[in-house]
């Protein structure tokens, strides 16, 4: 199939994605919710207590990166089986195709679908917690535009490692792309720090304390941030702040676009 965009194919291919990923979305995020729901209501059950039930905003953005984590993982549920491998390879659309659908659908799609479920639990939260304790005031969801574009640009970067982990991994991708994960944070951490003690080292020291490695000025006109309650250089925020932000994710979908290719051929 020639790797160029046509709208109606493309269309033709999302609803076939929406219609075969339906069930295992609506199952994962009505349990996620439902536990969320259940934990709520027990609490004002048993102790009384509405203060979880005061921060929905809170609970949004927890569970808006659990359930896109798994969402995400568990794309291109069709590469875990042979036969549905070829058959899904083979359908009417380009590998272009494939991956726009699947990026829309743990995004745009997702988005969507999760706040409005989340908005419908809350509700129902929030009756259920009224009809426990009372005429008790519960905010709705809460949450400020700003506050959502800066978690959405971060749960970019999660789905982008996710997706890609999907594609990558044949079997058990959620568990080895954490593991993936883990190690290359540890590896990124190391860098950082070589990174800081040999390019900047008449700047910065990289002084060892108990609660790890850190970056510290060894100069009064160079000027750091503070992150987590650590010292970190301005240098090393900024590079890591577009690392993550644009290099990290477009990197994996483009590696996303090119595994699909390679499986094609």
């Amino acid at each position: 199939m020639e790797n160029y965009f046509n709208i109606t194919r493309f269309i033709a291919l999302l609803k076939r994605d929406v219609f075969e990923n339906a069930r295992s979305v609506l199952l994962a995020l009505f349990t996620i919710l439902g536990i969320y729901t259940v934990i709520l209501v027990l609490s004002a059950i048993v102790f009384n207590n509405t203060t979880l039930a005061m921060f929905p905003d809170k609970a949004y953005y927890i569970l808006f990166f659990i359930a896109g984590i798994f969402i995400s993982g568990m794309a291109f549920s069709d590469f875990r089986n042979k036969e549905k491998t070829m058959y899904y390879l083979m359908l009417p659309a380009s590998s272009l195709e494939k991956f726009l659908s699947m990026f829309l659908l743990t995004t745009v799609g997702f988005v969507i679908i999760y706040t409005t479920l989340f908005a419908g639990f809350n509700l129902l939260n929030i009756l259920a917690i009224k009809s426990i304790l009372g005429d008790v005031s519960i905010p709705f969801l809460g949450f400020a535009f700003a506050d959502f574009i800066d978690m959405f640009l971060v749960y970019l970067s999660v789905q982008s490692l996710f997706l890609f982990g999907a594609t990558m991994f044949k079997k058990s991708p959620l568990f080895y792309t954490f593991l993936f994960s883990f190690v290359a944070a540890i590896l990124y951490s190391f860098i950082q720090v070589m990174m800081a003690k040999y390019l900047f080292s008449d700047l910065v020291d990289v002084v060892s304390s108990s609660s790890g490695a850190r970056i510290v000025s060894t100069s009064s006109d160079f000027s750091f941030g503070q992150m987590y309650n650590g010292d970190t250089s301005a240098i090393s925020l900024q590079v890591s702040h577009i690392f993550f932000s644009y290099i990290f994710p477009l990197a994996l979908w483009v590696a996303v676009w090119f595994k699909i290719k390679e499986k094609e051929v």
